[in-house]
């Protein structure tokens, strides 16, 4: 049709501009996030169905960025499941000192 108005089409969704890390807290603080996002994927999609691109994604970051941090999935995995490993075995030092406290601090009601 001549004359007809062009389909409005959506526009792409502009990237995320991410600055390389740079310092040691940075760094951390960008493999912190990459696990977290990897803990999601892998908990939604499962080992094998997980790639590096739906980490990426889930991150907010490019695909090469994953591999500076990861040698490769199985690599982000095994460290996913040692920080994880860490915090359950803190969880339960706290657990087990709120319990030696509760048993120090114990108050016995008055008899009678």
């Amino acid at each position: 049709m001549a004359g007809a108005p062009p389909v409005p089409t959506k526009a792409p969704r502009p990237a995320r501009a991410v600055r390389r890390a740079m310092s040691d807290k940075e760094k951390e603080g960008r493999r912190t996030d990459i696990l977290a996002a990897a803990k999601k994927v892998f908990a939604r999609k499962g080992y094998h169905a997980t790639t590096i691109a739906d980490i990426a994604r889930t991150a907010k970051l490019s695909y090469g960025s994953i591999y500076w941090y990861f040698d490769s999935k199985d690599a982000l995995f095994h460290a996913l499941m040692e920080a994880e490993g860490k915090a359950l075995r803190v969880f339960r030092r706290i657990e087990d000192f709120t319990v030696w406290l509760d048993e120090v601090f114990k108050v016995t009601p008055p008899v009678g």
